[in-house]
């Protein structure tokens, strides 16, 4: 399954609902990476802090600015 979380306007809540979304599915045992593709790095900079902190669930994150089929895998 692949969620976006998209929408044109600043400050709609769009890295907030990413996370919490990514959070909630990996407390349910679901494999998830977040893709932080926003200049400002919010959802890195979250990330790095709970890994910083040892905040469970681990979650994986991919920053990129570029083309991102570079650092990603079709779904089978």
């Amino acid at each position: 399954m692949i969620i976006v979380v998209g929408c044109n306007k600043g400050g709609a809540g769009k890295t907030t609902t990413a996370i919490n979304l990514t959070v909630a599915l990996a407390l349910k045992n679901k494999d998830v990476c977040l893709v932080d593709a926003d200049p400002q790095r919010s959802a890195s900079k979250w990330q790095l802090l709970r890994e910083n902190e040892n905040i469970q669930p681990a979650i994986n994150l991919v920053e990129k600015r570029e083309n991102i089929a570079s650092v990603t895998t079709p779904l089978k």
